[in-house]
């Protein structure tokens, strides 16, 4: 009997337990979705059939934390209460020393400072896992920050220090202190110690350490000391990114990375060493973009030898191995035997650019624009102030040279307005033979077609664009995410295709035929239309060829067929070799924008893929003038002019012949140039008919007889 009432007793515990665990599940789903009354239901639910004091404290600190995310602290504090007692009748110290944590952060944000330190003191006191002593650590210190009570959060730490913990938190929050009371030495010292304590240098606190040192010198302006220790954080950072850049990068684009190359760019800007700006611009700009060209040209073999590295390298990083070194050592002479054919570091590009061609690139942070101008080897750089104007500036620039339906008096002085501000801060004076200008944006800035930037003012004829003078009437445009992703091009077979898909009469482009027919003139080029411009096809035909030309619909991200659609994360199976790829397709070049590499869009894509460069737009563009536009480009192109210069020249013509309607930005300026701007290679064909010709002229007197 007693053996059967112990059976159903722990058969009823377990089905209750099943029923908590389910109870809670659903409870966290409601508040994923933020749905905090059905939330609270479930957790209450929960709470009513527990029979354990662990999980009843997990219900109540649940409940806790839905009101803290509404910002009812008070109840928060009586949830998180009513947990700690559960976890404390249970025994559970970790438990309650992070409810102590969460309920000290109710305190804090009531300003109950005295409460809210008792809290983190007592979790930190009563815990034994780092994790959770750390936490508590950090809170303290931002407590001492919020009080402004400076040298009591410095006793606070010293005494922390004295108890000879090896925790690096301690030592970085009392030079926070220091330096928050002008004792720079001190502060010094004491990030020198954390840094010691944490003595991997490739992990990201290293790099935050580094950087709170630089920031710290910058902020009283000792930019050497500051450049010194920038330095040291951006290696680190180079290392540790080289280590995951195969995995996508991990460390990709954040705010903390971001801030130290721009900060670094700031202060090298502001002690007018070139060298070092220049290298920060490019190193900040476009490296997984970078790694994906280099990937995409590995053989399968090599790509799984670099993962099986990249593993090891993992787990040193982990254990925090000596054999570290050693590794990225092996994977960076792995990767050097399998160099991107072409490809020139920045220093290459900037010592081979046309006289008449200047590099403008760009950086800013919250309060500061830095410009760099670069004419062959010679760099000036210019520093202006801004602020969150700036890219409320973009967003209206944007808008309402994008938008169609932004034809109101209102929307039209706004673009004009928004234009003559980014021109004034964008746009430098520049001698007079640079003709040709190659932006590389950064954040933001990709957004901005500078074609159609214009100094010029609005028409007193309302919505009139007929004396509007634009940028791309005085200069060559191009773009690229960064120099030393520019691909040069190798000598072309000049072999031209078209991908034109097959729509129903309501959405079928009336002018693909139209530019079809230019690059047929112009290059002989083969076409794959209708049933024949297939996914499959796609795949199969474009990378035999030098010209690649997209007509189609498009949308962010896809290219769209009659029955099937190509994505942009389809295209990595393309290995192209191409000068350019033209995508008259609408939001061809749309995406996502990560700040240190552009649009994530098709075009991207393709220069990932192996294209030269790619002409593709920034928003939903007219059939017809796109047509026309790219018709002329085709000319040119095939006359021997830079794409660049090509392209110029038919906005050009589409500006010169169109009525005021028309010169509107809406219907030309979307499309822009990425990638190398240089002119067609020549054909080996021509040289093979030029070496012949060489060979027959000894015949020719025989010939004559």
């Amino acid at each position: 009997m007693r053996l059967l009432v112990t059976v159903l007793l722990t058969f009823y515990i377990s089905i209750s337990y099943g029923q908590v665990d389910s109870l809670m599940q659903v409870g966290r789903e409601f508040a994923m979705k933020r749905d905090f009354n059905n939330a609270t239901l479930y957790f209450k639910k929960a709470y009513s059939i527990s029979t354990s004091n662990e999980n009843k404290g997990k219900t109540m600190n649940n409940i806790g934390l839905l009101h803290y995310l509404q910002k009812d602290y008070l109840s928060a504090i009586k949830y998180y209460d009513i947990a700690l007692k559960h976890y404390q009748q249970d025994k559970n110290k970790e438990a309650a020393s992070q409810t102590l944590i969460n309920m000290g952060g109710s305190y804090r944000l009531l300003n109950r400072t005295c409460k809210a330190l008792e809290c983190y003191q007592k979790s930190f006191e009563q815990s034994k896992s780092s994790q959770t002593k750390v936490s508590a650590l950090n809170n303290i210190g931002r407590l001492s920050f919020t009080t402004g009570d400076y040298t009591e959060g410095i006793t606070y730490f010293k005494k922390l220090a004295e108890g000879d913990l090896k925790i690096y938190q301690i030592y970085q929050n009392l030079a926070r202190l220091y330096a928050n009371i002008n004792d720079i030495e001190s502060a010094v010292e004491n990030y020198q110690k954390a840094l010691n304590i944490h003595e991997n240098q490739y992990s990201p606190v290293a790099i935050d350490l580094n950087k709170e040192i630089a920031d710290l010198y910058y902020s009283r302006n000792n930019k050497e000391l500051a450049i010194k220790y920038y330095n040291t954080a951006i290696h680190s950072y180079e290392r540790l990114r080289d280590l995951y850049l195969i995995d996508q990068t991990k460390l990709n684009s954040s705010v903390m990375v971001r801030d130290i190359y721009t900060s670094a760019i700031e202060c090298a800007a502001k002690i007018s060493n070139q060298d070092l700006a220049n290298y920060y611009l490019e190193q900040l700009k476009a490296p997984v973009l970078s790694f994906k060209i280099r990937e995409n040209l590995l053989p399968d073999s090599v790509k799984v030898e670099l993962k099986e590295l990249d593993h090891k390298i993992n787990q040193a990083l982990k254990n925090e191995l000596e054999d570290l070194d050693k590794l990225v050592t092996e994977k960076g002479k792995l990767l050097q035997q399998f160099p991107v054919p072409g490809q020139r570091n920045y220093k290459e590009v900037l010592e081979v650019l046309p006289e008449d061609m200047a590099v403008l690139n760009y950086s800013y942070s919250d309060s500061l624009l830095v410009r760099t101008i670069s004419t062959g080897t010679n760099t000036q750089i210019d520093l202006t102030r801004i602020n969150e104007h700036f890219q409320n500036r973009i967003n209206d620039f944007y808008l309402n040279a994008s938008d169609r339906s932004k034809d109101s008096f209102n929307d039209y002085n706004s673009f004009f307005k928004a234009s003559k501000y980014l021109y004034s801060i964008l746009v430098p004076e520049i001698s007079q033979n640079i003709k040709r200008v190659l932006i590389i944006p950064y954040g933001k800035l990709y957004q901005v077609p500078f074609t159609c930037l214009t100094n010029s003012d609005p028409s007193m004829d309302w919505a009139s664009f007929s004396d509007t003078k634009y940028l791309i009437e005085k200069y060559a445009i191009s773009y690229s995410s960064s120099l030393s992703t520019i691909q040069s091009s190798k000598y072309g077979s000049r072999s031209a295709i078209a991908f034109i898909p097959e729509y129903s009469d309501k959405k079928q482009l009336k002018f693909a035929e139209n530019e079809f027919k230019a690059l047929d003139k112009y290059f002989n080029a083969e076409v794959l239309q209708d049933e024949d411009a297939s996914k499959e096809n796609f795949f199969r035909e474009l990378p035999e060829h030098d010209i690649i030309s997209v007509i189609g619909h498009g949308l962010t991200g896809k290219i769209l067929l009659q029955n099937d659609t190509i994505h942009s994360e389809d295209l990595y199976q393309l290995n192209l070799d191409n000068s350019l790829t033209v995508l008259s397709a609408c939001e061809s070049n749309t995406g996502s924008i990560k700040m240190n590499e552009g649009y994530m869009s098709m075009a991207r894509k393709f220069i990932e893929a192996g294209s030269s460069s790619v002409i593709a737009s920034l928003w939903r563009v007219n059939d017809k003038v796109t047509s026309e536009i790219m018709s002329d480009f085709y000319w040119y192109y095939s006359e021997g002019n830079a794409k660049d210069q090509a392209l110029q020249k038919a906005m050009r013509n589409h500006l010169n012949n169109a009525d005021s309607e028309l010169r509107a930005p809406v219907f030309w300026s979307g499309l822009t140039l990425l990638g190398n701007p240089e002119a067609l290679p020549e054909s080996r064909s021509q040289y093979l008919w030029l070496f012949l010709l060489l060979l027959l002229i000894p015949f020719a007197k025989y010939l004559k007889r």
